[in-house]
């Protein structure tokens, strides 16, 4: 006989989740349904287990598309599972406050289809990304620890790193952009939370092709300033050399660029990142991050209840979010 669908989506007895295909467990590991990690969540869990054992009340995975992790091509990082939420229904932003704008505007933009009807059975699909949050158990008011959120970038890195087709991915809020960061390996000053700001990540070694067309090859990490509205680079910049030292870049248009600029700072890892205002797009790169190619990496504030209430994020700003990320990646298909 079939097994009965609790309220949180899975099957009682079972690790089956609605939506939630599983990835490959060695590649993208998640921590097992009574995770000890992190003793204040695991703590606050058991206490909801309790109160409410028709819950989900466990670590929350990833959301992923039909064709699982071999289609994300967008990966967007929250920050924990809400306790009425996520945490409830088994499947991120389901079931709060900030489901339906999240949702709609994927469906909006293509990277979502279906119904969203705040249940993890209620057919939606994601389309080309994942939903990922940077700490996987709900928090006491919902504010996780420092240490818990370090604790629990192992379970996220390993989606930054390791994703195939992984071109674009989307922060809310600081936390979780801060998080991300660490997770590659760029150190938190190259690359501020500023909403809307939109940065490249580019690993050294990787053949790339340069303004004109032509392919180069790049021997340590570089930054160039992106063109967002034709979503294409400008001329390079800046190469960092390995010993964190700034040099010219000879490219194959011949343009080389000093590495004396007074506007641009230098990473501990030896990525370089040149200042930029509020909405503006930089690239930067680092050499300890894995071989992932280019990465696309665009910050947003949180979607929350409170965020929408008092002006900070509105529809029309969460939109633009996702209309650039449209853009770049269908750039990429032309």
């Amino acid at each position: 006989m079939r097994n009965a669908l609790c309220a949180c989506g899975r099957e009682a007895g079972s690790d089956r989740q609605y939506n939630l295909l599983p990835p490959n467990r060695e590649l993208f590991p998640n921590p097992p349904h009574n995770c000890a990690l992190c003793p204040r969540l695991h703590d606050f869990l058991q206490q909801w287990r309790q109160r409410q054992p028709g819950w989900y009340n466990a670590p929350v995975q990833p959301f992923l598309p039909q064709g699982g992790v071999a289609a994300v091509r967008l990966l967007l990082v929250g920050l924990a599972p809400g306790l009425q939420g996520a945490n409830r229904t088994g499947r991120p932003f389901t079931g709060d406050g900030c489901g339906p704008l999240l949702y709609n505007t994927l469906k909006k933009y293509g990277f979502a289809r279906g119904s969203y009807q705040a249940r993890p059975d209620d057919g939606l699909q994601l389309v080309e990304m994942a939903i990922a949050n940077a700490v996987r158990c709900v928090p006491p008011e919902n504010k996780p620890l420092g240490a818990e959120i370090s604790t629990c970038r192992r379970y996220l890195a390993p989606y930054l790193q390791g994703l195939p087709r992984l071109h674009v991915v989307v922060t809310l809020g600081k936390v979780a952009h801060e998080s991300t960061l660490r997770a590659l390996g760029v150190p938190l000053k190259a690359a501020p939370f500023i909403h809307g700001r939109m940065v490249e990540i580019r690993r050294a070694g990787v053949t790339q092709a340069d303004s004109n067309g032509g392919v180069v090859q790049v021997d340590s990490g570089e930054m160039r300033q992106i063109d967002k509205d034709k979503a294409q680079f400008d001329r390079p910049m800046i190469q960092a050399g390995h010993n964190g030292s700034a040099a010219p870049v000879k490219r194959g248009s011949g343009s080389m660029v000093e590495g004396s600029d007074s506007g641009s700072s230098i990473g501990s890892g030896g990525g370089m990142v040149r200042e930029s205002g509020r909405g503006e797009s930089t690239a930067i790169s680092d050499s300890r991050l894995a071989p992932i190619g280019s990465l696309r990496l665009i910050s947003s504030y949180h979607c929350s209840r409170y965020n929408t209430s008092t002006g900070r994020l509105t529809e029309a700003m969460f939109h633009e979010i996702f209309a650039t990320a449209r853009q770049y990646l269908d750039s990429m298909k032309a």
